[in-house]
């Protein structure tokens, strides 16, 4: 999964630079950027850094190393934010891909099993039960909603 991940990325990451540095500078500010923040947002409250020794982005044991662990629901403004960085980080690539169809067939090669992995594998057998993805939270809202017959 991780070769998938690096892969996408750095498919997205080179098809940028080949048709502009300028916009490729850009788009490395903005991962450099963005990465702390992911990890201070989301990440810091996955379970399995922690209490597993595992994680599917990094390698094993850098993440209890870099960001230390948060409890709770990620909720409000920083959902928000996770949702929409994550976001331009997958979309950011695609205008200059588009015009290389081989990176861009490439990118989406690499791209949508790791999409697809995520919330249909993933998420499935995650213990973080407070993720916005995690399957068990929609259930049981949804459970809620249901009037009785």
């Amino acid at each position: 999964m991780r070769l998938c991940l690096y892969g996408f990325g750095a498919v997205g990451l080179y098809g940028v630079f080949v048709e502009s540095w300028a916009w490729g500078l850009v788009y490395v500010a903005f991962l450099v950027l963005t990465v702390p923040v992911m990890l201070n947002l989301h990440c810091c409250r996955c379970p399995y850094p922690y209490e597993y020794e595992t994680c599917i982005a990094m390698p094993d044991g850098l993440m209890r190393r870099l960001v230390r662990r948060k409890d709770g629901a990620l909720g409000g403004w920083r959902l928000a934010l996770f949702i929409t960085l994550l976001a331009i980080a997958l979309l950011f690539p695609q205008y200059w891909l588009w015009r290389n169809r081989s990176l861009f067939i490439a990118y989406w090669v690499l791209c949508a099993p790791t999409c697809v992995y995520f919330p249909f594998c993933l998420c499935r057998r995650c213990r973080y039960s407070n993720c916005p993805f995690h399957p068990g939270k929609y259930l049981r809202s949804a459970a809620l909603k249901v009037p009785p017959s």
